[in-house]
């Protein structure tokens, strides 16, 4: 089965370890972007940090999962949308 699914931060190894187990094949998640700025100016809740730990649990639990981005999201910047985790 698969799933789209927000940023969930509560989301832990032992949880991604029993969706792999119950069969999920692959995750969809809309991060929007990986600019700090633009997460908050778009009331995300969530951190560049917290995409990027999360999707470290999502590998370690032998999960697939897809992202999508939105490029050029006001107040995004070239810079923006250079910046890295």
């Amino acid at each position: 089965w698969e799933a789209q699914i927000s940023i969930n931060t509560e989301m832990n190894l032992s949880l991604l370890q029993k969706m792999k187990e119950c069969g999920c094949m692959n995750l969809f998640i809309g991060v929007e972007s990986f600019s700090s700025k633009v997460l908050h100016n778009m009331g995300k809740g969530y951190s560049q940090k917290e995409c990027i730990d999360l999707f470290t649990r999502f590998k370690n639990a032998g999960l697939f999962f897809e992202i999508s981005l939105i490029v050029g999201s006001p107040p995004e910047e070239e810079k923006d949308f250079q910046e890295k985790g």
